[in-house]
């Protein structure tokens, strides 16, 4: 069994569809590829295969997706990694490794500096032999906005009525969360919003240069991101200060069944304005009567003890390894603490 790794070619677009439709079912993998690999703005996604050299047969892929990154003091080009598959009968032969090989040096023969990423356990251990580097952990805090896992816990969620159970979330929430926040109550206004207009590039304009390292969140990028993603669908609120209506911050929240989660959370670290967004976000929840409200973080990064403070909580074993993978030897790039990142810089 001998094979090869390359580039993808044009003509290979069927075949290369079919094939990740052996991994990618619950969703349409025809819809999925021309919304993540042919329509971000940031630009098209480079994709390699590994083929069989006997059958020309598709046998694995990885590929990375173009991703505008404010670096310390300027804009470079990154790239979100994922979509790496073996076939199961070709596993254990190097494939993976070769593949990220591959990719390191055509990646950035391309103007892509590097690659990020969560990668499954199965080509974590691919990836460090090909290079890569692992700066640490990103956690999933928790806030649970209603009483009813705990009373479901204890098989008494059948017992309290409907009506009994909110007025006692309104309470509980009220008691623990928002009193933490009340002091920002009174200088924000948090609206709802379904479009991206010229003041969110200004607003990631403005708040990058106070990270290290985040993602760029111009217009293009976030309609297409929330606005035109087939598959997932987005509650957007903005924090706008009363004052003068400046644009402070805003969040985009995805519903699954009683439980909400942050996909995005960006705000001006001033004073009150991340307590009256997160204020928003938890108002939000108790309102739909959601069970609980989560994210992914870095432990080390901005906003985390916002949260921690307004009692989203940490399960230890919940932990998603993070990956740095090419040229990241300076500007802080092995350094958990200077990333940002939330699960809409992921893109997969």
């Amino acid at each position: 069994m001998t094979w090869h790794v390359r580039p993808i070619q044009p003509q290979e677009e069927e075949p290369f569809l079919s094939f990740l439709s052996d991994w990618v079912k619950d969703i349409s993998v025809r819809k999925r590829y021309q919304w993540l690999y042919q329509n971000n703005p940031h630009g098209k996604a480079l994709t390699w295969l590994a083929i069989d050299t006997q059958t020309d047969r598709i046998v694995g892929c990885t590929s990375v997706f173009p991703k505008k990154l404010w670096l310390n003091d300027r804009v470079i080009l990154g790239s979100a990694g994922g979509d790496t598959y073996v076939d199961p009968l070709w596993r254990r032969k190097g494939i993976a490794e070769t593949l990220y090989r591959v990719e390191l040096k055509e990646m950035q023969e391309s103007g892509i500096r590097f690659m990020y990423g969560f990668p499954l356990a199965a080509n974590l251990r691919a990836l460090c032999k090909a290079g890569a580097h692992l700066p640490g952990h990103f956690s999933s805090p928790r806030l649970f906005v209603s009483l009813h896992p705990f009373l479901s816990k204890v098989k008494l969620d059948g017992i309290v009525p409907q009506g009994a159970l909110k007025a006692l979330d309104k309470i509980f929430i009220k008691a623990t969360s928002l009193r933490t926040l009340k002091s920002s109550e009174t200088r924000h206004a948090i609206l709802d919003f379904n479009d991206f207009d010229e003041t969110f590039g200004t607003l990631t304009q403005e708040i990058a240069p106070f990270f290290n390292i985040c993602g760029v969140r111009d217009g293009s990028y976030l309609r297409w991101r929330f606005l035109d993603n087939p598959f997932r669908r987005y509650i957007l609120k903005k924090a706008v200060r009363k004052e003068d209506g400046r644009l402070d911050g805003f969040t985009a929240i995805e519903i699954s069944g009683k439980n909400g989660t942050i996909s995005d959370f960006f705000a001006r670290p001033e004073e009150g304005v991340v307590e009256a967004l997160l204020m928003g976000v938890i108002r939000f929840g108790v309102s739909k009567s959601l069970h609980s409200l989560s994210l992914m973080m870095n432990p080390a990064g901005p906003y985390y003890k916002n949260f921690i403070r307004c009692g989203f909580g940490c399960d230890r074993s919940d932990k998603k390894t993070f990956e740095v993978f090419g040229d990241v030897e300076k500007d802080g790039l092995k350094d958990l603490k200077n990333w940002y990142l939330t699960l809409s810089d992921l893109d997969i």
